[in-house]
């Protein structure tokens, strides 16, 4: 299922905005076509989620969307609690879809650009990220390494291996 098309955004600028319930549907629907690579969610664990987000943004209706966490959030996610056991002041970066006809508009690296403002107006040390490198997710390691984060450890989490991620602030 399709939530955009090429017509839908031709060459308008990409607005970022809060990720509210209106919203909540289509990027649910995104988080699930790209759950391989994500983790799969309930739509009400996908609310919770959110809720508990002090970073959660959106663009095309949900179509793309952020998700991230800071050291005090209410959350408990096995990657996120990785860093809270590592890093003092941080952001977690915990999902990022971008449907199909979206991609390769520079919208994740926009919105990675807005978490890091979003960090240092919070006072975050660091910004970090978990990628997939069994199953293997190579466009995604390659994103975090040109946008200049470092890994700072792997771990197994369930059925994935997953390489940490960290930029300095």
């Amino acid at each position: 299922m399709r939530l955009v098309s090429e017509s839908d955004f031709r060459m308008e600028p990409i607005e970022i905005s809060p990720l509210t319930r209106a919203q909540f549907g289509a990027a649910h629907t995104v988080n699930q076509k790209y759950e391989s690579l994500l983790s799969p969610v309930t739509m009400p664990e996908f609310e919770a989620l959110v809720a508990a987000s002090p970073f959660a943004r959106q663009a095309f209706g949900g179509a793309a969307f952020i998700v991230a966490f800071d050291e005090s959030s209410s959350y408990s996610g096995e990657n996120f609690n990785w860093f809270k056991e590592r890093y003092g002041r941080f952001l977690y970066i915990d999902r990022v879809a971008v449907d199909d006809v979206l991609q390769g508009r520079g919208i994740a690296k926009l919105f990675y650009d807005h978490a890091i403002e979003f960090a240092r107006i919070i006072g975050a040390v660091h910004l970090c990220a978990e990628v997939n490198i069994d199953p293997p997710n190579a466009a995604s390691t390659a994103f975090h390494v040109a946008m200049g984060f470092v890994p700072v450890g792997e771990a197994r989490v369930g059925h994935k291996y997953v390489q940490y991620f960290a930029l300095s602030l």
